[in-house]
């Protein structure tokens, strides 16, 4: 999953929530066009960071609670449709995909 702008994200280690500000490309010439993230502690909004795409995803997870229904979507079993009736096995999946990406 890409981060997004605006969404909430917990860094895996501190446990501590940030918001993401802008998705960018770092330009510096042995680095040309790898993909940034800038982001803000929630609660503090002096301070900005930078961190490559890749190791931002290594660090952090995006909050469970604040899952957009696009990125729910992604958590469907694949032979489950909208609209589909959902039986408790479904909605087991369903609660152990969300699980999985909490750890």
């Amino acid at each position: 999953m890409k981060p997004k702008l605006g969404q909430e994200w917990v860094n895996k280690k501190t446990k501590c929530t940030y918001v993401i500000l802008y998705r960018g490309i770092d330009c510096t010439n042995s680095r040309s066009n790898t993909p940034v993230i800038i982001y803000q502690l929630k609660e503090c909004t002096a301070e900005v960071f930078c961190r490559d795409e890749s190791e931002f995803l290594e660090k952090f997870e995006p909050c469970a609670s604040k899952w957009s229904f696009e990125e729910l979507c992604e958590l469907l079993p694949e032979d489950v449709y909208w609209g589909d009736p959902l039986t408790t096995s479904v909605v087991e999946e369903i609660a152990m995909a969300i699980e999985s990406k909490c750890k």
